[in-house]
Formats: structure tokens, sequence, C-alpha cells
């Protein structure tokens, strides 16, 4: 069954469950959580700031609109995000992290702190930073990370202990911080592609 939540104030989620239906949550203030959120999809916006940052939270599609703050969203397992929009964005997920076709990722910053193979190649994608840690396997083409920009991009540091990382950028590649790719084989390799400047 799905769920739905309207709130014209803060939205605290004690724990829901739709098994395997959708839950949307709408609310004009901050939404954050005491208990863990399990559907097959999540929909969540907010006037404010978006926190869902509770381990064992457990949807399969993740999308967020915060009008002037940031989005955090942490989850147990695979999470496929659909358009997610804020300020400062940080994605953690304990199984692959990837997107809908038409998809975007749209903010500041964007920081994926945890996954175990990052995959968001949507040519809507537009953040200004990119920051990645904690990626342990590489997916079926080989890469910890590949991520595709629309846009100028400064990269603030990545890293990757499995898998080649891919980073390509309509504009100015900044990389202002390390990046580090998988150790575990030896061509396994870090990749950039911009269509004006790669600036280190």
């Amino acid at each position: 069954h799905d769920i739905a939540i309207n709130n014209s104030v803060a939205t605290i989620i004690d724990g829901l469950e739709a098994n395997f239906g959708a839950i949307t949550i709408s609310s004009t203030g901050a939404v954050t959580q005491s208990g863990q959120i399990i559907a097959k999809s999540l929909s969540v916006t907010s006037d404010v700031g978006i926190q869902l940052d509770t381990s064992t939270n457990n949807v399969s599609e993740f999308s967020a609109t915060s009008d002037t703050d940031d989005v955090t969203y942490h989850d147990a397992g695979d999470v496929e995000v659909g358009s997610i929009k804020g300020v400062n964005i940080e994605l953690n997920t304990l199984g692959s992290l990837t997107q809908t076709p038409s998809g975007s990722i749209e903010g500041t910053t964007l920081s994926i702190t945890g996954s175990r193979d990052v995959t968001l190649t949507s040519t809507a994608n537009d953040v200004d930073t990119i920051q990645a840690s904690g990626i342990y396997l590489a997916n079926d083409d080989g890469f910890g990370l590949d991520y595709t920009d629309v846009d100028d991009l400064i990269v603030d540091g990545v890293e990757a202990t499995a898998g080649s990382i891919s980073i390509t950028s309509g504009g100015t590649q900044t990389i202002s911080n390390r990046v580090v790719a998988g150790a575990a084989r030896s061509e396994e390799r870090f990749s950039r592609n911009a269509e004006t400047d790669i600036v280190c």
C-alpha cells in the first residue's frame, strides 16, 4: 500500500513501512527521522532541509527536493535515484547507487560518503562540486565511480578502493583534492573528460 504525508510544519518520521508501495512526503518544514523507512519508492519535498540518515532505511527508488537547504539520505541496500535537488546533497548506500535515465542531481555539492559502486551518468546532473569516499566495489563496467555533469565541475577528493573512476563534465573540470582509484587490479585507472579545460 502507498502512504502520503502532507504537513504544514516540521515532519519527524518515527518509522514508516509501505512494503512494496510508495511513500510520498511533502512538508513546509524540515523533514527528519527517528525510525527507519521501508518502501519501494520514497519521494520527499520540503521547503527547507531533508535529513534522512538512519542506516537501516531501505527503499529501491529515492527522489527529493529541498528549495533552500540540504538533502541527506542513507540506505541499507541498492538505491536508484530519480531527481534530487538541494544545496548540499549527501548520499550513503550500502549497495549500488545508480539513477534513472531521466533523473538529475542538482545542487552546490554532491557528497557520496559510502556505496558499493556509483553510476550517476545522467547528462542532466548539475552540481558545482563532487566528493566521494567509501566506494568498495566496481560495477559491471569496471567502474567504482562513473559520474557525468552538464558543465563546470570541481572534484574535491574521490576515493574508490576498487574499480576505475570516470568523471565527465561538459565544462572546465578542476581537481582540488586527491583522486584515488582502486588498487586491487593494475589496470584500474582514473579518467577525466571535459569539453573545455581540465585543471589540476
